[in-house]
């Protein structure tokens, strides 16, 4: 294990003389003056059952987050990073995957553990290391400057924050930006006691010197106030050490940010009062040979998390979240060199066991960027502050940032005791979802869809499909009208012994998927168990055939679809856009979950999104059939 910076509390540096010497300069065990105030007590009180906890990972240098939130579906990705490209990425929906070091995560993030917030940064960005860190770091969206940081802020609204140290501690050497505060006293603690000055007591002298020590803040020193302090804050050091001991003894950790992680759990573990504890990670300022570098740190972050959360004892699950920052992300071109280059907007982690898992925010267009070339941030970072000033530490997240943000939904409830058990139906697989299906009854699945076992032969070609509400059945319909059932899809009734003027071309199913509706290239409409009639086009000469159709979530309309993407809407069905980057004819069509958007395929495999559908991928294959 590397050794960290200065040790605060080796010997060799604490001599009472080097002591009364870093205590005259002002730095002291703890990030504060000594002339301010005399520090009482090095132990904060006992974390309260209703009282959470944060623990902060700064991703030093800033993250590529196009890498480790990855927009595998979204064909501009492949161009924009031809050789720092992640091929595996680990799905987590919507067309996005973790980076394949975080397999750890992943897990946590299928429990339902991991709050995915897309597109954070700020407006207008700044690129320097120093300003956009500071930009983070003091969190401030008032008007007037302030010197302190965003979590500074809350430890000063705590009980008797002047006096107690332990409040908000850091564990990579030296006390961070946003710990700052204006009256509280965050410490800086060692990665390991070792020989710390005090610690060993076997020797029956060394324990009476230390004793003695202890006691001289007991009284005057007849040195005057300075005098006094100087006493007073060599015998907190001394309790201080004594006080942190049990949580030290652990083995040494493979990595420098595992080491800060168990050591962070051990000290929770020991309840001495801790409500933010600060951590970092550095190295991410990659702007050359970035693919192996990047996939050790995202492993060394992923593994880190894991070993918190199994040295952490269950009774502090309820109060424990984790959230990662990073001054900026990385642009979304590689460079020439291996690398990225400083960037814009990134995604973040908040994770716990009261977090509502799962994706938070947007994912920020690879196509509209800013004048710059980069991301344009979604989500404002004060937008991920707040929900963990408000809901999770119990603070006015207006005062501490100096401004109202709009607060994400990040937690399913405060900390306290584990939030009841409640069974919520599984969300539709049409926002993560589709099938796209080959004339030869070929079927892919992508995203949340279910991999159904593909047509071995067919007479005719298949030209259309729907699914069932569960998302795990579907139809599919061939030229006559003819219909196949995969999983729980039920037949209702086909075309196949009618002799029809225009061949079948597109299907759609209707909400409680009782029923469908079967389209012919003239737009001619054939409904079947619950399907009702809305329209068509079957009377309108058109200029291009019908090749598609879906249905609204209330399945009170639809649409249907022309060749050059022409879209003829009926009932409660709203126009979304009809325009697909392609010179390859349109061929499939299907509504999103809530029917604010839609899908159109091309016969290339390219796919179009409009509304609120995502962009989730496509096929190299000659396609017909688009199912969502």
């Amino acid at each position: 294990m590397t050794t960290p910076g200065p040790n605060l509390f080796e010997r060799s540096r604490f001599s009472r003389r080097r002591f009364m010497q870093y205590s005259a300069v002002g730095t002291g065990v703890v990030a504060a003056s000594p002339y301010l105030s005399k520090l009482q007590a090095f132990a904060a009180p006992p974390v309260a059952d209703d009282q959470g906890i944060l623990l902060t990972i700064n991703l030093a240098g800033g993250n590529d987050g196009l890498n480790m939130v990855v927009p595998f579906a979204d064909p501009h990705y492949a161009t924009l990073r031809s050789s720092l490209r992640i091929a595996n990425p680990l799905p987590i929906g919507s067309g996005l995957g973790l980076h394949p070091s975080m397999s750890k995560l992943k897990a946590r993030f299928d429990r339902g553990k991991v709050a995915v917030v897309r597109g954070v940064g700020y407006q207008p960005p700044d690129l320097s290391h120093f300003t956009s860190g500071d930009i983070w770091m003091r969190g401030w969206g008032g008007s007037s400057g302030v010197e302190s940081g965003w979590a500074g802020r809350f430890l000063d609204r705590l009980p008797n924050a002047a006096h107690e140290s332990l409040y908000g501690v850091s564990l990579h050497g030296s006390v961070s930006e946003h710990l700052t505060a204006n009256i509280a006293r965050p410490s800086s603690l060692p990665w390991s006691l070792g020989d710390a000055f005090g610690i060993d007591r076997s020797d029956p002298s060394d324990a009476r010197m230390f004793d003695a020590l202890a006691s001289l803040g007991s009284g005057a020193s007849g040195l005057g106030a300075l005098g006094d302090l100087y006493n007073q804050t060599e015998s907190d050091l001394i309790m201080l050490t004594q006080r942190i001991r049990p949580a030290y003894g652990f083995a040494d950790q493979p990595n420098d940010l595992q080491q800060q992680l168990v050591l962070a759990a051990h000290l929770i573990n020991a309840n001495l009062g801790i409500r933010v504890i600060d951590t970092e990670l550095d190295g991410f300022d990659t702007h050359s040979d970035q693919g192996g570098w990047h996939a050790t740190l995202l492993g060394r972050l992923d593994a880190a998390i894991e070993a918190f959360f199994t040295t952490l004892s269950p009774k502090w699950l309820p109060h424990v979240a984790v959230m990662t920052f990073s001054e900026f992300g990385r642009r979304p071109e590689e460079n020439g060199d291996g690398g990225t280059d400083h960037g814009t907007a990134a995604p973040h982690f908040v994770i716990g066991d009261h977090v509502k898992g799962g994706l938070h925010g947007a994912q920020p267009s690879l196509v509209d960027l800013d004048d710059n070339g980069n991301l344009v941030p979604i989500v404002d970072f004060h937008q991920l502050y707040a929900p963990i000033l408000k809901t999770w530490l119990g603070v006015d997240d207006h005062a501490v940032l100096g401004k109202a943000y709009s607060p994400l939904g990040l937690f399913k409830s405060g900390p306290g005791l584990p939030p009841p058990i409640v069974k919520t139906p599984r969300p539709p697989a049409t926002a993560s979802g589709y099938w796209l299906a080959g004339p030869g009854g070929h079927i892919h699945g992508f995203g949340t869809a279910i991999k159904f076992g593909s047509l071995a032969r067919v007479a005719l070609p298949i030209v259309a499909g729907a699914r069932t509400p569960s998302h795990k059945g579907l139809w599919l319909a061939g030229s006559d009208g003819g219909i196949f059932s995969f999983g729980d899809a039920r037949f209702f009734g086909s075309t196949g012994a009618i002799r029809l003027n225009r061949p079948i071309v597109a299907m759609a199913s209707t909400p409680k998927g009782r029923g469908y509706w079967l389209c012919a290239s003239d737009g001619g409409i054939f409904a079947y168990g619950d399907a009702r009639f809305y329209g068509s086009t079957g009377a309108i000469r058109l200029n291009r055939p019908i090749v598609a159709m879906a249905s609204t979530p209330s399945g009170r309309g639809y649409w249907l679809c022309a060749s050059d993407g022409g879209i003829f809407n009926y009932g409660d069905a709203k126009f979304h856009g009809a325009t697909v980057p392609t010179s390859a004819s349109v061929c499939g069509f299907a509504a999103s979950s809530t029917g604010k958007g839609y899908w159109m395929a091309a016969r290339d495999g390219v796919v179009a999104a409009f509304g609120d559908a995502p962009v989730l991928g496509r096929t190299t294959e000659s396609t017909s059939v688009l199912v969502a």
